[in-house]
């Protein structure tokens, strides 16, 4: 098949979520090139250890970075794309964080090229192609090995969790608005807050199992901790018309199965 007129993109990045995005270009027919002058865009990882990692190019760029950025601030509602950023040095995701806002400052304000940045937020569902487990996923394994039910300590912090299929379509919407000339930052995520607590008792719930008696979770606290960490996706609707369409209940119901249908054996493709 002729590559003439279909898109050419050239790939560097080690973000979580790149290999599920380049199956779904290469389904989409893209052509990846192996350099940035022979492609129509780059698409980008911000999770480079420096600035050497990084490429000088005037093709335009599409940067996926991260909600590390946040997991240090004291988020008061909704995060939206303005809001100042900040992590605790002594974090365990702190390096990683550092590598996302080196590359954000590089591409949009050092690279001649233009620029759009996604800042992806958890994403959770039954891809085997995505190697960072939400918490979703961790509680849905625990779940179904039948795990004592837990009252976590601080549960009353709220997160969001994106389906894998809207997370793909999300991806898809930006990243045409990217092609027709859109730049800046724009979350890529789920806005439906629930609380740490509320999503134990739903995957306990929906896996059929007793949450009458939960354990007490005894953590230590960490100065990082947001007490929310939700996306404000007020930029992306306006640009992409997108809006998340998987319920988190029915996510985890398809999550459990999934994972059930795993440990019987069950093939899937």
């Amino acid at each position: 098949m002729s590559t003439k007129n279909r898109l050419k993109i050239f790939t560097k990045s080690n973000h979580p979520y790149m290999n599920v995005l380049q199956t779904r270009l290469l389904f989409l027919g893209v052509v990846f090139v192996d350099t940035p002058d022979d492609a129509d865009m780059c698409l980008i990882g911000g999770d480079f250890n420096s600035v050497n990692d990084h490429i000088d190019t005037e093709t335009p760029v599409l940067l996926l970075s991260s909600h590390l950025l946040y997991k240090g601030t004291a988020c008061p509602n909704f995060v939206d794309e303005s809001l100042p950023y900040s992590f605790h040095p002594l974090a365990d995701f702190a390096l990683e964080a550092r590598k996302y806002i080196t590359s954000e400052t590089y591409y949009l304000n050092v690279n001649p090229a233009p620029c759009m940045v996604i800042r992806t937020f958890p994403v959770y569902g039954t891809s085997t192609r995505i190697p960072v487990t939400s918490l979703v996923d961790d509680l849905v394994n625990k779940a179904n090995n039948c795990e004592p039910y837990i009252d976590p300590e601080y549960g009353y912090r709220k997160r969001s969790y994106l389906h894998v299929d809207d997370f793909i379509n999300g991806f898809d919407a930006l990243m045409k608005a990217f092609l027709h000339g859109q730049r800046g930052i724009y979350n890529l995520g789920s806005d439906k807050a629930i609380t740490i607590k509320e999503l134990y008792h739903t995957v306990w719930s929906l896996a059929g199992l007793d949450t009458s008696s939960p354990l007490e979770e005894d953590l230590k606290d960490f100065p990082w901790r947001p007490n929310v960490l939700v996306p404000d996706l007020t930029r992306t609707k306006a640009v992409t018309k997108w809006s998340p369409k998987i319920t988190l209940r029915s996510g985890i119901s398809e999550c459990l199965q999934f994972k059930r249908d795993l440990m019987a054996g069950v093939a899937y493709d």
